[in-house]
C-alpha cells in the first residue's frame, strides 16, 4: 500500500506502509522513516490498531489551553515513544525511535512543534485516518 503521512520541518518524519499481516486481527504494522538528507532511519513497528496514537494526539489537541508536564505515549513494543509538552505557545512533540542493532540499543529523537488547537487537530485527524486506511 502506498499510503504515507509526513511531518516536515527541516527534516522529515513519515509514517507509511500500513499493513495488516493477519486478516480479522488488530495487528497493524507501520513503517516510521526519519530522513534529514544525511541520515536516514527506518523502523518497522507492530501495533494493535495503532495503539491509540490518533486518540493521544486528539486529546492533546483538545487541551489547547495547555497542561503541566509531559504527556507520554508508546507503541506496543516500545520502539516508538512520543512525549508531548505544551510550551504555552506551541505543542512540542518528541518522537523517539528505539531499536537494536547487533545487540546494541540505539535511539533517535525527532522533535516537531505544532500550534495548539487546529494544527494539532489536523495532525490527529491525519494520523487517525492513516491508521484506519487499511
Amino acid at each position: 500500500m502506498d499510503e504515507e503521512i509526513r511531518v516536515e520541518v527541516s527534516r522529515t518524519l513519515s509514517l507509511r506502509d500500513p499493513v495488516r499481516p493477519y486478516p480479522e486481527d488488530p495487528t497493524l504494522d507501520v513503517t516510521v522513516l526519519v530522513d534529514d538528507g544525511s541520515l536516514r532511519v527506518e523502523k518497522h513497528l507492530t501495533t494493535w490498531d495503532g495503539d491509540g496514537l490518533g486518540a493521544f494526539l486528539a486529546a492533546r489537541a483538545e487541551e489547547f489551553r495547555g497542561w503541566d508536564g509531559p504527556r507520554a505515549w508508546r507503541s506496543l513494543e516500545g520502539d516508538l515513544r512520543l512525549s508531548a509538552v505544551h510550551t504555552g505557545r506551541s505543542v512540542r512533540l518528541a518522537w523517539e525511535l528505539w531499536g537494536d542493532l547487533l545487540g546494541d540499543t540505539w535511539q533517535l529523537t525527532y522533535v516537531t512543534e505544532h500550534a495548539p488547537g487546529e494544527d494539532m487537530r489536523g495532525l490527529a485527524a491525519d494520523v487517525d485516518a492513516f491508521l484506519r486506511s487499511c
